[in-house]
């Protein structure tokens, strides 16, 4: 979906909905320089464990740029896909209005949309095609085209399934948490159908024996529950899912995903209020 440079404040509901959830995000840019924190700089490659800090991790290599507001939102399966992959990513942050616009005008946003990803010399945009290019790059897709189609059916379902939860900025709590829990909610259609996958899989990933990108749009749709609601009432919600926590488990210890979502996220991110007031101010809404 794409916005026109100035948004009525009444349009406000559907217009972020198409931005920030499953289907598109839309932005602009400005003429201002960016403004870029923390770079993350780790080689790609096989999936270690660590015992080091966070910045004794960090090593020379190509770098992947990814560009979006300091916050999840539509941006955070790639972040954890890159994590995952062990590979190094520079953050560039969207703070600002006249900052979107400049973004635009680069010629680097081929449908005026984000999160962009810069890879490979090329500018990906749109959140399910980069996630399969990121995928088919790292070694997360299968190369069964029955197995491809039950990955790209779970990443279309957990994308559907953290649409509530992109959304917890711009609504009320109490919306939110009826939203997951909801017959078509994460809650009762997404995390049972899951669980019987894993069953039936036999194994700790929802598609044979290694992990692939549906595993980690799954883990991310159940990380993002756990930011926003805490860690206890995330384990509550798992005891009736011990597979699903098994998967979550196995995910997180790929690559630097654990010490993304534990050390440098929390350094890197707006609060939710701020995170909110950004979005919409650089939107041209505020």
């Amino acid at each position: 979906t794409t916005f026109p440079h100035t948004i009525p404040a009444t349009n406000l509901g559907s217009p972020l909905l198409l931005l920030l959830s499953v289907t598109a995000a839309a932005c602009w840019s400005t003429p201002l320089s960016f403004q870029v924190s923390n770079s993350l700089r780790i080689r790609g490659g096989s999936f270690p464990s660590y015992s080091s800090s966070f910045s004794e991790r960090v090593i020379m290599g190509e770098v992947v740029k990814v560009t979006y507001w300091a916050g999840r939102g539509k941006c955070e399966p790639l972040r954890c896909i890159l994590a995952a992959a062990n590979v190094k990513f520079e953050n560039e942050w969207i703070t600002g209005r006249e900052q979107m616009l400049a973004l635009v005008s680069s010629g680097k946003l081929a449908y005026e949309q984000v999160p962009l990803v810069e890879v490979d010399g090329l500018n990906l945009i749109q959140t399910i095609p980069t996630t399969i290019y990121l995928a088919q790059k790292y070694g997360f897709y299968p190369e069964d085209v029955k197995d491809q189609w039950v990955t790209n059916a779970a990443v279309a379902a957990a994308a559907d399934a953290r649409g509530p939860l992109v959304m917890f900025p711009f609504s009320e709590q109490d919306k939110t948490t009826a939203d997951l829990d909801a017959p078509s909610g994460l809650w009762s259609r997404y995390a049972p159908k899951w669980e019987s996958m894993l069953d039936d899989s036999k194994s700790t990933f929802l598609v044979g024996q290694k992990p692939m990108v549906g595993d980690i749009y799954v883990f991310e749709v159940l990380d993002f529950y756990r930011h926003v609601y805490g860690p206890e009432a995330f384990l509550e919600k798992m005891k009736a899912f011990p597979k699903l926590l098994g998967l979550h488990d196995a995910v997180l210890e790929l690559g630097y995903l654990k010490a993304w979502r534990d050390e440098e996220r929390k350094k890197l991110y707006l609060d939710w209020p701020d995170y909110k007031v950004t979005v919409l101010k650089s939107l041209g809404r505020m």
